[in-house]
């Protein structure tokens, strides 16, 4: 895998780059089964953190607590399993951990299935289920972000593979809701099980038949694995992102990013209903501009990427953050409503940019015996913000208001940016396209 000197990066995102090799009909029949496993995984993933709740209200009468319960239940395992699948993702096959964290998920969703069709289904059983599930979606998200270099080769750009994801994703969000709604109501509870069975059921079936030679290895499985080898590497991976000098700046801005999101979103709910006295119908629409941004913004990525540069869009797209400050002049009314509309769409189209961008950064730049460990230290310190934004937000909220709470947030936003402002992140203009080592 080649590497971006970030002083002297300058290589074009352009097929016809220089050096660039046309990909066989396998490696190109693999890249197109590879994408679409990914994208029916995540309509799954996703339709599952909709389903999960909305069946637990339905079938158990869960309440507040309940589903609060649930919620804590789907994100803990990411800051349990997190680094032990990075170590994990790097000592087995990465076609392996994928499969088989997809027919994993497709018998567990099963099974959930199967317990309400028998009226067997419990609340302690759920709960079991949800965190196995959040346990295997960590290893597959670590696997996804770790093999998706080694299916992209130098016709096939690491950015565009990773927009095409994002747009999956958007995709899954938006409609996902809707798709459970009218399974559930026509066919009932246990057809939303059903239906994410066989998401993963089918992602797992096509990702078996991936034939490329750098997925069917391990990347690291030098040492046989002991609790002193674990550690060991585990500590590698941690020392590697903090000490990079553009993995560490991306890693602190990201954390503080997900900060001022975690505090930002309810209190933007809050303050559209509240005080600016927005109908349900008037609310529904300000956050729908939300999904049409993301999937605005996935569409626009490689452009701006292109106009900007890598670095410069990774920078500027978390600057840009300030057009959300917007909302905080916004009074009862229809102009308030729709200057909250602007600020939720400004942050919504920003956050396919950067996310894109900056993994592809990542992704480029990480050897692959490291790569499931530098997604794993990455993403342990950047969502380990999030329940702390949600704390912070709460307090805030209650002793100043959601006004208040939201200018600090988006000012949190823009702090954000600066690490990346001030690093060698900057400086690169393309990307390196992945060669074989």
């Amino acid at each position: 895998m080649s590497e971006i000197d970030p002083a002297t990066a300058q290589s074009s995102t352009d097929d016809d780059q220089p050096g660039a090799t046309s990909p066989s009909r396998q490696e190109r029949r693999d890249y197109l089964k590879f994408f679409g496993a990914q994208s029916i995984s995540v309509l799954g993933d996703e339709f599952g953190k909709l389903a999960v709740p909305l069946v637990a209200v339905l079938v158990l009468s869960a309440g507040e607590g309940g589903i609060g319960l649930i919620e804590f239940a789907q994100t803990l395992p990411y800051l349990l399993v997190t680094l032990p699948a990075g170590v994990l993702v790097d000592r087995i096959a990465r076609r392996s951990a994928l499969y088989w964290a997809d027919t994993l998920r497709a018998l567990l969703f099963a099974a959930l299935a199967v317990l309400v069709l028998n009226d067997a289904l419990s609340y302690p059983t759920l709960i079991g289920i949800v965190v196995a599930a959040g346990a295997l979606d960590v290893v597959f998200e670590l696997a996804q972000a770790s093999a998706t270099p080694e299916v992209v080769n130098s016709t096939l750009e690491l950015l565009r593979v990773n927009v095409l994801l994002s747009l999956a994703e958007g995709f899954a969000v938006t409609f996902g809701p809707f798709v459970a709604g009218v399974l559930i109501s026509e066919f009932g509870p246990e057809s939303a099980f059903i239906f994410n069975a066989a998401t993963f059921a089918i992602s797992a079936v096509i990702l078996r038949s991936l034939r490329t030679a750098a997925l069917r290895k391990p990347a690291n499985n030098e040492q046989p694995l002991s609790r002193s080898v674990f550690v060991s590497e585990a500590r590698e991976g941690l020392k590697y992102v903090w000490t990079h000098p553009i993995i560490r700046p991306i890693t602190v801005s990201t954390a503080l990013s997900n900060l001022s999101f975690a505090i930002y979103a309810p209190m933007l709910l809050l303050f559209i209903v509240r005080d600016l006295e927005a109908t349900p119908l008037a609310l529904g629409i300000a956050l729908s501009t939300g999904s049409i941004a993301y999937l605005a913004g996935s569409a626009i990525t490689d452009i701006v990427v292109r106009r900007l540069g890598l670095g410069r869009a990774i920078g500027f797209s978390l600057l840009l953050n300030t057009v959300a400050l917007v909302v905080v002049a916004a009074q009862p009314g229809l102009v308030g409503i729709a200057l909250a509309s602007l600020s939720w769409a400004a942050s919504s189209i920003l956050i396919p940019i950067y996310n894109s961008a900056h993994l592809t950064l990542l992704q480029s730049i990480t050897p692959s015996d490291l790569m499931g460990r530098m997604n794993a230290g990455v993403r342990v310190v950047a969502h380990g913000a999030e329940p702390i934004g949600g704390l912070v937000g709460a307090a805030i909220g209650v002793m100043l208001g959601a006004r208040i709470t939201i200018l600090i947030a988006v000012v949190i936003a823009v702090a954000a940016a600066l690490p990346i402002l001030r690093s060698s992140v900057m400086n690169i203009v393309g990307y390196d396209e992945l060669t074989e080592d």
